[in-house]
């Protein structure tokens, strides 16, 4: 890959970076709070960016984008995230990045989330979609994470999850070798998904919120997690540090 791809040295072997799903949002805050850790921002909608790319499918094609883009060269770990620093599921991600365990294989960063309502969908039945009312959101989840699973998924990872149980949204920490664990041409292919299919980028997104669990070798049941399984915590600060 041609060295202007990189915003930053590829022959560095970095053991950290910060990659961002960005359409339209103030992405400053990486560079004022992670300055020391090199960041690959993946802009939807402008040409001109260093990584530009479509509009399609939310964050997951940017992720899949970088991870087909450098997979020769990827840092050990790599954490995810969207363009804002705050959101209504994580409200504000630099406390959580501050005191993170960059050496776990995978972390789904929204693990104070991992509820049961209705809205946030953490609980879907793939293998049976149709017994759960054809047109409820419950059903329209399952369905489309079936087949996407059976698509993308199947050849490489088995058959759909019985169960999916995990918080929403798509802010994670995964490791080199979790990722390694799939070949360049796996990626490939879901990426093209995610830029051709016809179902819209709502549910051609949402469905991989799902996935990260087990696309990066963990269970699609994820238990709420305590903040200290996931952050650097002791007697003396058992909480992460407030801004």
């Amino acid at each position: 890959m041609a060295t202007s791809r990189y915003s930053w040295d590829p022959n560095s072997n970095l053991d950290k970076m910060i990659v961002v799903a960005r359409c339209g949002e103030d992405v400053s805050w990486v560079n004022v709070f992670f300055g020391n850790v090199p960041s690959a921002v993946y802009q939807c909608l402008d040409d001109n960016a260093l990584h530009p790319i479509r509009f399609r499918g939310n964050e997951a094609l940017a992720y899949f984008t970088f991870i087909v883009d450098f997979y020769d060269d990827l840092p050990a770990s790599m954490v995810f995230l969207h363009g804002h620093q705050y959101a209504w599921h994580m409200p504000d991600v630099v406390p959580v990045l501050r005191k993170l365990q960059w050496d776990l294989p995978f972390a789904n960063l929204n693990y104070m989330n991992a509820t049961d309502d209705s809205f946030t969908g953490s609980m879907l039945f793939p293998a049976r979609p149709e017994q759960l009312g054809v047109g409820s959101w419950l059903y329209n989840q399952s369905k489309h994470y079936k087949d996407a699973w059976e698509e993308l998924m199947s050849a490489e990872l088995g058959p759909v999850p019985e169960r999916v149980a995990a918080p929403c949204c798509s802010t994670l920490l995964v490791s080199r070798e979790r990722i390694l664990r799939h070949p360049k041409a796996f990626y490939e292919r879901i990426r093209m998904w995610l830029a051709v299919t016809t179902v819209g980028s709502f549910w051609s997104g949402r469905v991989f919120e799902y996935m990260w669990g087990p696309l990066f070798g963990n269970s699609a049941i994820l238990s709420l997690q305590s903040e200290c399984q996931v952050l650097h915590c002791d007697d003396a600060n058992p909480r992460p540090a407030p801004l």
